[in-house]
């Protein structure tokens, strides 16, 4: 009884850090039309967790609801162990590689255990490890033909590191295990193939005449002669360390098996340099990224490199939209350094050019002329407020690989040569 009750807290503190991040990833399957709203993917994120790699790098799993998997704490080799029960839960997530020393993550939505579209890349504003836990606001607008956009408050735990111990020298049981894999491939036999794999690997063999067909190719991608070097075990998973080489280049197979009651079953298969980490490693140091403003979602933010607008700099960091006056279905974007509000924004007038004047503005700021069907921005300038003269409005042009208008906020990439700018714009 009092085991039961203990797990039971320990299960529930577990599940309690786990929420503490909020926010919204939208993409369209890889197959859908860009702009079909029944195929979209809407997912409310409110649960994340995080763990480091073998490169020095973060895997970031961002969830819509809390996930029993307490028991990983200290057992985890492999961030495919992790994404291998979420597969067997059918939970759908975004798996993010997080890059501290680029300041950049990249993302896939997941559901179940199918890999469903890739997000493409994005910034980590803010990024910082600081009491076990990975911090930050994950910003990515999609450039391929806005297909995915995410805003996303981080605050992660990471999973603590294995408690592991070395394999004997002849491999133990998940080496024997890889060794039953080998003899059915060899000798086609696809009922103890299937056996020896995990589900969604299984789930890809194909039956029959099928599987007789594609034997030789499976073969040529399973290391089926290398010998055991060594391996690792922990109370869940193993990792076994192969010596090959590939194209004459000495390589390192890592082969994952993660133990399901007496069985080991194989995980995945991954390639390491001889010279590259063969364990998770200690995370590199996050780069200064842009900062922003760390309320809750509801103010507008931008992440940007410096601007340089003939001699004057510009980092915007705030984003906020509003209504042109008179012109139905337009709206002015607006990106600065410093906070802008509302109330500074009114009264505003439209000159007709596209040039806009606000007398009661402060701030240098980047503005965007935008359509409310978030399909162009139509213009582009730089409003520069010069002590003791009149606001001069500078027309530029920049590149806009995405627009989206969500739920009354402006998502945005704007990107060429010498500007990459995110932003989220809240339509005031």
């Amino acid at each position: 009884m009092f085991r039961l009750l203990a797990l039971l807290l320990s299960t529930l503190a577990w599940q309690s850090v786990l929420a503490q991040t909020e926010g919204r990833v939208l993409a369209y399957p890889d197959a859908a039309e860009q702009r079909d709203a029944s195929a979209l993917i809407d997912l409310r994120v409110t649960h994340a967790v995080a763990m480091s790699d073998e490169d020095g790098d973060l895997k970031l799993f961002l969830l819509p609801a809390p996930v029993p998997f307490e028991d990983l704490d200290g057992a985890l080799l492999s961030d495919q162990l992790f994404r291998h029960r979420l597969a067997a839960l059918g939970q759908t997530h975004v798996d993010v590689s997080v890059r501290p020393a680029r300041g950049e993550v990249s993302a896939s939505v997941w559901s179940g255990d199918d890999d469903g579209p890739y997000l493409g890349t994005g910034a980590l504003a803010g990024g910082r490890l600081e009491d076990g836990r990975l911090r930050g606001r994950m910003m990515l607008v999609s450039s391929d033909k806005g297909r995915a956009l995410a805003d996303v408050a981080v605050d992660a735990p990471l999973i603590k590191p294995a408690v592991m111990q070395e394999l004997a020298a002849d491999g133990g049981a998940p080496w024997q295990s890889l060794l039953r894999l080998r003899a059915a491939l060899r000798a086609g036999d696809e009922a103890v193939l299937r056996a020896l794999l995990v589900p969604n690997l299984a789930k890809d063999i194909p039956t029959g005449d099928a599987f007789q067909a594609e034997l030789p190719t499976l073969r040529r991608q399973f290391p089926m002669d290398e010998p055991f070097e060594r391996g690792w075990l922990t109370e869940l998973d193993a990792r076994l360390v192969l010596p090959s080489n590939n194209d004459g280049e000495p390589v390192r197979i890592l082969v994952d098996m993660v133990r399901e009651g007496d069985a080991w079953h194989m995980l995945g298969i991954s390639y390491r340099r001889r010279d590259m980490a063969l364990l998770p490693i200690e995370t590199k140091p996050f780069v200064e990224h842009a900062g922003f403003d760390e309320s809750p979602l509801g103010p507008g933010i931008a992440i940007s490199t410096e601007l340089d607008f003939d001699g004057l700099h510009l980092r915007p960091r705030h984003a906020i939209a509003m209504a042109i006056p008179g012109v139905p279905g337009n709206h002015w974007i607006f990106l600065s350094d410093a906070p802008v509000t509302r109330a500074q924004l009114l009264p505003a007038a439209n000159t007709g050019s596209g040039e806009p004047e606000f007398p009661d503005l402060q701030a240098d700021v980047l503005v965007l002329v935008a359509r409310s069907d978030a399909t162009t921005i139509a213009t582009t300038g730089l409003l520069k407020q010069v002590p003791g003269r009149e606001p001069s409005f500078e027309s530029k042009f920049l590149g806009l690989d995405k627009l989206a208008l969500i739920d009354g906020v402006f998502y945005g990439l704007i990107r060429d040569d010498e500007v990459h700018i995110r932003f989220a714009a809240p339509v005031h």
